[in-house]
């Protein structure tokens, strides 16, 4: 089984009714209007790459509201701990020594 994101670009105010017209197929995981620069995002499965453009990536370019549509195959469905982000710890430099007799601080 393949997943998918779609990412979907809209003409502008057009997203939440490109997502209510988004067929409700067994293949369709998940459908949501969002904000940013893509107006709304499927989760959708398939048995191929080929399938989920075919049934759900061209449908949606052919929709005259939607400016780009963009398929977004899963690589990696578990993400381990070797690939999760964890910060390195630092350390906090000590303060440098006051200056005096230099510059302005010269007596």
């Amino acid at each position: 089984m393949q997943t998918a994101f779609i990412l979907v670009e809209t003409q502008v105010g057009k997203g939440s009714a490109v997502a209510r017209r988004v067929p409700r197929s067994s293949g369709v995981a998940s459908v949501e209007a969002v904000t940013g620069p893509y107006d709304v995002v499927l989760r959708v499965e398939a048995s191929s790459l080929t399938e989920i453009h075919s049934a759900m990536v061209a449908p949606l370019r052919a929709d005259a509201a939607v400016t780009r549509a963009l398929l977004c195959p899963v690589v990696d469905r578990e993400v381990g701990p070797s690939t999760r982000f964890e910060p390195e710890p630092f350390t906090i430099a000590k303060p440098e020594p006051a200056l005096a007799g230099v510059g302005a601080w010269a007596s």
